[in-house]
């Protein structure tokens, strides 16, 4: 038996190298499903997730459609009813079927510039996705009006037209309701971490040369880019 780590090693190897990953990934669920191992379910529909976003960001069409049609292939299957058949396939099989649906509306009106645009227009809608982010699990209304000094018929407001625009959702659990991500604000932030990423390496190349003629001959988005590259070194 693989260990948990090597385990999800070999998700990843798959979702980022094989031409089809889908089809692999549904021979795992299954594989799975078998052995009750729920933390591997989790590993792949997370994988899935990941490929999807990517897809719909970069605009790749024949890639998207792969992705769809291996993903129906697999859940009009007899495969497909074996992990609907059981309590915790169950809850993926749906899950995935709402994805495949949810995706095509995605793929077709995502515009990444009409959206940071948006974002942009909201004061706090940048912040607020982000704490979002990084609370995983959900966070509550009320911490998040804390967070963003925010009283909570503006937080109110705000997070409707957040929900309007898919970037975020509300969860009603048994004793509370708690702030997610939804799938638009995943390819979101996912778009602005590469994004991000990638300025922080050409300013690592850029910065060295420009200040062998003084820091402040730099452009300015290499200035913003100082403290980021000190973090790194830091951490």
């Amino acid at each position: 038996m693989d260990s948990s780590f090597e385990k999800t090693g070999r998700i990843l190897e798959i979702s980022l190298s094989s031409k089809r990953p889908v089809k692999y990934l549904m021979e795992m669920a299954n594989q799975f499903v078998e052995s009750s191992d729920t933390d591997g379910l989790y590993d792949i529909d997370a994988a899935l997730t990941g490929l999807l976003i990517d897809y719909i960001r970069k605009g790749t069409g024949d890639l998207f459609d792969a992705f769809t049609d291996d993903m129906l292939a697999f859940l009009d299957s007899s495969d497909g009813d074996h992990l609907k058949s059981t309590r915790e396939g169950e809850r993926y099989f749906h899950r995935w079927e709402h994805l495949v649906d949810f995706s095509r509306i995605a793929f077709e009106k995502y515009d990444p510039d009409m959206i940071a645009r948006f974002i942009a227009s909201r004061k706090h809608g940048e912040k607020l996705l982000q704490i979002v982010y990084k609370n995983i699990d959900g966070i509550r209304a009320k911490d998040l009006a804390e967070k963003l000094d925010m009283s909570a018929p503006q937080l109110s407001r705000l997070l409707r037209e957040l929900e309007d625009h898919d970037l975020v959702i509300r969860k009603k659990g048994k004793k509370m309701t708690l702030v997610h991500l939804d799938f638009m604000g995943r390819v979101y932030i996912s778009e602005t971490a590469e994004t991000q990423a990638s300025d922080i390496m050409e300013s690592a190349k850029v910065i060295p040369l420009y200040k062998q003629q003084g820091e402040n001959s730099l452009p300015d988005r290499y200035q913003v880019s100082i403290p980021r590259l000190a973090g790194l070194r830091a951490s």
